[in-house]
């Protein structure tokens, strides 16, 4: 085993380009999504293609309603999992 190289940030890739905005969030499920897809290609990583164009409203949309979605069934709706029945003291 070589230890005689040093740790090292590496920079020199494609790199996925997000547009200034309020769309973050959206690009972390976007890549999670991606990244879960990648293990699932163990096999044949090479085809994995990171994209550099911003996401557009035909990618964005999807993860914007699955996440609605989830909120909405999951967290707003009293049958939801994760939803607060303790509402915080002076919660009108």
């Amino acid at each position: 085993m070589d230890c005689t190289r040093s740790l090292e940030h590496v920079t020199t890739f494609s790199c996925h380009q997000q547009p200034p905005g309020n769309a973050c969030g959206f690009y972390v499920v976007h890549h999670m999504v991606k990244a879960m897809e990648l293990l699932s290609m163990a096999n044949e990583p090479e085809e994995f293609e990171v994209p550099t164009a911003p996401l557009s409203d035909d990618d964005l949309h999807p993860i914007q309603e699955k996440l609605s979605f989830f909120i909405m069934d999951q967290v707003i709706s009293k049958k939801g999992e994760f939803c607060c029945n303790n509402p915080a003291p002076n919660h009108a």
